[in-house]
C-alpha cells in the first residue's frame, strides 16, 4: 500500500519518471537512459563524424549545440547533459593530453551509457576521418615524391576546391560556441569575465610552439585564480535543470583505476621495449611507439601535433618531407581531428596495418585518462573548492575558444566569398535553425 501511494502521489505531480526502490521513491529515468544509451549514442553520433570540419574549435560547438541543454527532458530527449556538466567535461578535456574535441565526444557517450558509450561514441566520431585519412595513406604507401599532375595531386586538388566552404560553414559554429561558452561560464561575473578575457588575450599573443606547457597552466591557474582570489560562489543549479546523470559517475572508480593502470603499464613497456634495437628497426613496433607516446605527452590540440610527428617520422627518415605536407594539406579538409594526420602517416608508412597502428596508438592514451579520470573527478566536484575552482577552469577555457576565433580568422577566412559563407551558413543554424549536418555540406557546396 506504501508503495502503491508513493507511486500516485508521483503521477500526481506529473512525473512519469518515478518509480519505487526498497521503500522510496526514486527517479528511474537515469536508468531507463543508460538502458537504451548505446541505442541514444548511435542516434546521436552518427551523423557528426560526416561533418565535423574545422578543427577542435568547431567540434566543441557541433557537441554543444547537439547534446547540451539546461534540461533533462527523459531518455529519448536530444537533450543529454546539463550546459554546466558540458562545460566541466569541456574543461577536463583542455587539461588532458590528446585530442580534446575527441575526448570530449567519448566523454559525452560516457555520460550516457558509460564505457560502451564512451567507446562507441568515439569511434563513430572518428570512422569518417579514418576510413578517408586510411584510405589516402595507402594512394601515397610507397611513394617518395608526389609528382604535379598525379593522382594523388588530382585528389588533394579536388579536395581543396570544397575546403574554403567546409571550413567558413565550421567557422559560423565556432563564433556561435565562443558566444554560448563565454556567456554560460561567466554570464555577468566580473570576475570569471576577467579570467576569459586574460586567457584570450594571453593565448592570441603565445606563439603556437608553447602550447604544450602553455594551455594546461593557463587552464590550472585559472581554477586557482578563481578558488582562492576571486573566491566568488560557485552558481547552483535552478530547480529542475539538474538530473541524477549529472550527479552520478558513468564510469566506476574501479574502472578508472583499470584504465590508469593500462595507460601506466602499456607506456612503460613500450618505452623499455624502444631501448631494443632490434625492435626500433621493426617498422610496427616504431609506428606504435611513437604515436603512443604523441598521444601521451601532446597538449594544445592538432596543430601544436605537427612539429611531433614530423620529428619523428621525417627527420628520422621514415618518410618524406613532400608525401608528409600532402598529408598535413589532406587531414585538414577532412572531417575529424587534426591527430587523423596520424592515421594517414601510418597508411603511408605501412598500409592499413600502419594506419591502424597509428590511430590506437595516438588516440588511446587520451581515451584512457579520460576514463580515469571521470569517477575522481566527480567525487571531487561536489565540494565547494571544487566547485569554485572548476568556474574558473572554464572561464579560462572559454577563453582558448574566444582566442580560436581570431586564430581561425586570420588563418582560415581569406576572401570576402568565404567570409560570406560564414555569415549565411551562421544565419541559417542560428537563425533559421538549419540542422548543423545540412548547413556545413551546403557551406562546401557555395566554396566549390
Amino acid at each position: 500500500e506504501e508503495e502503491q501511494r508513493l507511486i500516485s502521489c508521483g503521477r500526481g505531480l506529473g512525473s512519469g519518471d518515478l518509480e519505487v526502490q526498497d521503500g522510496e521513491l526514486k527517479d528511474a529515468s537515469f536508468r531507463w537512459g543508460r538502458g537504451s544509451g548505446l541505442k541514444s549514442v548511435l542516434d546521436g553520433f552518427w551523423p557528426l563524424g560526416w561533418i565535423a570540419f574545422g578543427g577542435p574549435n568547431a567540434h566543441v560547438a557541433l557537441a554543444m549545440n547537439r547534446f547540451a541543454g539546461k534540461r533533462w527532458a527523459g531518455p529519448a530527449s536530444p537533450v543529454w547533459i546539463s550546459e554546466a556538466l558540458f562545460l566541466e567535461l569541456f574543461a577536463v578535456c583542455q587539461a588532458l593530453p590528446g585530442p580534446s574535441s575527441t575526448q570530449l565526444m567519448t566523454a559525452i557517450g560516457a555520460v550516457r551509457a558509460g564505457v560502451p558509450g564512451g567507446i562507441l561514441a568515439f569511434l563513430l566520431f572518428q570512422l569518417p576521418g579514418f576510413l578517408a585519412m586510411a584510405w589516402l595513406g595507402t594512394m601515397f604507401h610507397g611513394v617518395d615524391k608526389v609528382r604535379p599532375y598525379s593522382v594523388q595531386a588530382g585528389f588533394l586538388a579536388f579536395f581543396q576546391k570544397a575546403r574554403m566552404g567546409l571550413v567558413a560553414a565550421a567557422f559560423s559554429q565556432v563564433l556561435n560556441a565562443a558566444y554560448m561558452i563565454t556567456s554560460k561560464t561567466c554570464g555577468s561575473n566580473r570576475g570569471k569575465l576577467t579570467i576569459a578575457m586574460v586567457s584570450t588575450f594571453v593565448t592570441v599573443l603565445v606563439p603556437v610552439r608553447c602550447a604544450p606547457w602553455f594551455y594546461p597552466a593557463l587552464i590550472i591557474i585559472g581554477g586557482f585564480t578563481e578558488c582562492f582570489l576571486l573566491k566568488s560562489s560557485a552558481s547552483e543549479p535552478e530547480a529542475g535543470e539538474g538530473h541524477e546523470i549529472d550527479h552520478h559517475p558513468p564510469i566506476s572508480r574501479r574502472v578508472g583505476d583499470i584504465s590508469l593502470y593500462l595507460f601506466l603499464i602499456v607506456s612503460l613497456m613500450a618505452l623499455a621495449l624502444a631501448q631494443v634495437s632490434s625492435l626500433v628497426r621493426s617498422k610496427s613496433f616504431f609506428i606504435f611507439e611513437v604515436f603512443w607516446r604523441v598521444g601521451s605527452l601532446v597538449f594544445g590540440g592538432g596543430q601544436v601535433v605537427l612539429p611531433f610527428i614530423y620529428g619523428e617520422v621525417v627527420d628520422n627518415h621514415w618518410m618524406t618531407k613532400d608525401v608528409f605536407l600532402y598529408g598535413f594539406a589532406l587531414v585538414q579538409v577532412m572531417p575529424g581531428p587534426m591527430f587523423n594526420l596520424a592515421t594517414f602517416v601510418g597508411a603511408a608508412m605501412n598500409g592499413l596495418p600502419g594506419a591502424l597502428l597509428a590511430s590506437f596508438g595516438i588516440f588511446t592514451p587520451g581515451v584512457l585518462l579520460l576514463f580515469g579520470l571521470i569517477p575522481h573527478w566527480y567525487e571531487l566536484r561536489a565540494s565547494p573548492s571544487a566547485k569554485s575552482f572548476l568556474a574558473g577552469v572554464n572561464a579560462a577555457a572559454a577563453g582558448l575558444i574566444n582566442a580560436a576565433v581570431y586564430i581561425f580568422l586570420k588563418n582560415s577566412l581569406p576572401n570576402a566569398a568565404s567570409f560570406g559563407i560564414m555569415i549565411f551558413s551562421g544565419a541559417l543554424s542560428m537563425i533559421w535553425n538549419v540542422p548543423v549536418p545540412l548547413v556545413i555540406p551546403l557551406g562546401g557546396l557555395c566554396g566549390w
